[in-house]
């Protein structure tokens, strides 16, 4: 068996792993309750058993309903209507990611997000039907109308926000798992929610692509102000350079054959793999002929040395740890090679012998 083959079986491995790992984490959070919530929801059920013999009339003979029944009814049916929701909810979310992350989209961040939007279209579709059922069919229309007027002009904040998650919804800017950039904000998807975007930090006050262990809350109205950047939208595959300056009395194409030796090997695997990445990613043919598919140096004349810049492919996530293990081995080798210097700013200084001698 190749060794590509090998790879591919390990990573649809570990995926699955991950997979039942969040999905065993989310029954664990349902049914691992505590016992605040244990007990409300015991309430509202018991509450709700009680509503609903009062409101079959079995017990109309001996407790007849008051006249204001009526009114006090609906209002009771409406809460009892958006527990019930709730409680469902709760119960299907787990069965539904593990589900849908293991049999429709092979992706738990996928199903998650697909979860999110259609929670939300049940919760419109719950509050309309509770007002149409207080209000009345009839006077929907007028109620809703009144009720979004002054909606709209009390939170015009929150309603660009919600506005953003149609949007983010609609054209897939970024999805759960995305790696993306929100003006100086950088991060990995965690969540999507009406209001803001959750993001798993990366950089922030380290150097590198590494988490910082934050979460922020970015609003979802910033993809209408523009600057968000996703690096994995098409591929996880990114581009990274690693930049060398040589001396210019130094042997330049020895240089240039240790950079591009250290970087094959680094990411040998990814460049068998990035052709079929480019024809994902290439938005016409031509396009993908402008890709560069294998590490590849490149020499810049400066005023002091000679810079070479290697171009190489790998894996948004391994960004910070190949780029260091790539830049110690060329230390390493360099400094294992006699007619190969790095330059560095320095001064010589040279006396005139005329000089020294007065």
């Amino acid at each position: 068996m190749s060794k590509a083959k090998t790879d591919k079986k390990s990573e649809k491995k570990s995926t699955r792993r991950s997979i039942r790992a969040q999905a065993k984490k989310d029954l664990h959070e349902m049914y691992h309750y505590n016992k605040l919530k244990l007990f409300f929801w015991t309430l509202i059920i018991v509450f709700a058993i009680i509503f609903l013999i009062f409101q079959s009339g079995l017990l109309d003979e001996y407790y007849p309903p008051p006249e204001e029944f009526d009114s006090l009814n609906r209002l009771i049916t409406a809460f009892i209507a958006i527990a019930l929701v709730k409680l469902s909810l709760a119960i299907l979310h787990p069965i539904y990611t593990t589900y849908a992350g293991k049999k429709v989209f092979r992706s738990y961040a996928a199903a998650k997000q697909s979860w999110r939007l259609l929670t939300y279209i049940i919760w419109i579709g719950t509050l309309v039907g509770v007002v149409a059922y207080l209000v009345g069919f009839e006077n929907l229309a007028l109620s809703l109308g009144l009720i979004s007027a002054a909606f709209v002009y009390v939170m015009q904040t929150p309603i660009m926000n919600a506005m953003g998650w149609l949007y983010i919804a609609y054209s897939k800017i970024y999805r759960i798992g995305d790696r993306i950039q929100a003006d100086d904000i950088m991060g990995d998807v965690v969540d999507i929610t009406l209001m803001h975007t959750n993001l798993r930090e990366i950089d922030g006050w380290i150097n590198g692509d590494i988490l910082t262990g934050r979460v922020v809350a970015v609003p979802n109205k910033r993809v209408f102000e523009g600057g968000i950047t996703n690096y994995t939208s098409q591929s996880p595959y990114i581009w990274d350079s690693v930049k060398v300056a040589i001396t210019y009395e130094s042997n330049h194409q020895k240089a240039k054959d240790i950079i591009e030796e250290e970087m094959m090997k680094a990411v040998g695997d990814d460049v068998k793999r990035l052709p079929r990445e480019i024809q994902r990613m290439a938005d016409f043919p031509e396009l993908a002929d402008r890709f560069i598919t294998k590490p590849t140096v490149f020499m810049h004349f400066a005023d002091s040395s000679v810079n070479m810049e290697g171009i190489y492919a790998c894996r948004s996530d391994r960004r910070s740890f190949i780029h260091s293990r790539i830049t110690e081995n060329i230390l390493r080798r360099i400094s294992e090679e006699d007619d190969v210097t790095i330059a560095y700013p320095h001064m010589h200084i040279i006396q005139d012998k005329e000089a020294k001698g007065k």
